[in-house]
């Protein structure tokens, strides 16, 4: 019996901690076509301790996550400043949008790879939707010349492109702030100035200029190449992101998209409680 209290008394304090995401609909673009579920009524109130409710942007530390998770060698990253709802929607055949169906919730960002590392050899412009508290990719898709990324609305608070791999399907980007959604728009509006990150072809270089590009990128190749015994171990390192198995009914990353983790959380209550030394915590970098 005093297990089974302590068990429920840390649930109810660990949803006290950790409420549910808002779901919430800025735009009158969506909210005229879509049928909305109980669920988005039902937490439509909710609010996150790690954001300021009075402004609704993200902090720092979050918004810092979110961009050590995407982050890396010759890739620019740009993470927008508060949440935004995904929609998702089939286009007719005059290509106007039918219905809008509400997809998850997240934080949008935007990934440049320029394609100048062995890892990443295309330059490419992506668009993720990461989720606030972790940064795991909830979805993400490639914006090319043919996405057609605009504000169909007056305002920039409803964003919408076609999908990459289908241009009869549209997505939607309702931001909960304006003025975070227009820095979002003027960032892509100048990425995609750029012909070479949107997937258009470029004028081909001279044969001097391709020759002389050529030897330069065979004396690269014959540079010594640096043995792991050179490579320092990691130095300034810091833990950013760590999920836990009770996460699992809060997180849509862990309770959607990883069908693997099937650890019952009474168990693993239980096993803390006797004092089991399994760990049943899992870090980003093994999912």
């Amino acid at each position: 019996m005093t297990t089974e209290c302590t068990m429920y008394h840390r649930a109810v304090a660990y949803e006290q901690r950790l409420p549910v995401e808002t779901l919430y609909c800025t735009s009158d673009i969506v909210r005229g076509s879509m049928a909305y579920n109980d669920n988005t009524h039902e937490h439509s109130h909710a609010a996150s301790p790690d954001t300021d409710v009075a402004e609704g942007r993200l902090s720092d530390f979050e918004l810092e996550q979110i961009e050590h998770c995407y982050r890396s060698q010759k890739t620019s990253v740009y993470v927008a400043s508060c949440l935004a709802n995904l929609y998702f929607t089939r286009t007719d055949q005059q290509g106007n949008p039918v219905t809008w169906e509400l997809s998850s919730c997240g934080v949008p960002v935007l990934i440049l790879d320029k394609g100048e590392s062995r890892a990443r050899t295309i330059r490419q412009l992506q668009i993720v939707l990461a989720e606030k508290g972790t940064g795991f990719a909830l979805w993400r898709d490639k914006i090319d010349n043919l996405s057609l990324y605009k504000c169909p609305g007056e305002e920039a608070s409803f964003q919408t492109m076609y999908l990459s791999y289908d241009h009869r399907e549209m997505i939607g980007l309702s931001f909960d702030l304006e003025e975070a959604a227009q820095e979002f728009y003027e960032t892509v509006s100048d990425l995609c100035a750029d012909p070479k990150n949107i997937s258009l072809s470029m004028p081909k270089l001279s044969k001097k200029k391709s020759k002389s590009k050529g030897k330069k990128a065979t004396k690269a190749s014959i540079k010594r190449r640096v043995t792991k015994s050179e490579i320092s171990s990691p130095i300034c390192f810091q833990h950013v992101t760590s999920v836990d198995v009770m996460d699992r009914e809060k997180l849509n990353s862990l309770c959607s998209l990883v069908h693997t983790l099937s650890l019952d959380v009474s168990s693993v209550e239980s096993a803390s409680t006797s004092g089991t030394s399994s760990s049943n915590s899992i870090t980003s970098s093994h999912l």
